[in-house]
């Protein structure tokens, strides 16, 4: 039963992330869940603190909750201008905007992996075809 196998993999969660020390091993399934629950946590961080979350397009999320989770939500919530950009619709400036970064440089290969998913939204309103 799921639901069953859901409970026990959250009782041992929360087991695991209060008791492991250096050096410790866990199992793949607990591995998914801590992931997993990494995940939620910063989804629910991005929500909480980004405005107009719940309007974005899921690509625009799914960049933004990258970024947050690897800079953290106070790391994501210095990057002002991409995030009023994408809160305007504009896509093309944001994934731009993003690139103007010391995480940009430190960070090469994942921002312009993240910036070209958001250019990839920007789209001529009219025509539909990409800017």
């Amino acid at each position: 039963e799921r639901g069953h196998a859901d409970e026990v993999l959250a009782s041992e969660g929360f087991v695991i992330a209060n008791s492991l020390k250096p050096g410790d091993r866990i199992t793949p399934a607990q591995c998914a869940w801590l992931l997993e629950q990494d995940l939620i946590k910063t989804l629910n961080l991005c929500a909480l603190h980004i405005k107009g979350w719940d309007t974005f397009p899921e690509e625009a999320q799914h960049v933004l909750a990258n970024m947050a989770f690897q800079l953290g939500i106070s790391g994501l919530l210095k990057f002002k201008d991409t995030l009023a950009l994408i809160q305007a619709g504009e896509y093309k400036k944001a994934s731009l905007a993003m690139l103007d970064s010391l995480w940009a440089r430190q960070t090469p290969a994942r921002a312009s992996r993240l910036s070209a998913r958001l250019l990839a939204l920007a789209v001529c309103p009219a025509c539909h075809r990409p800017l």
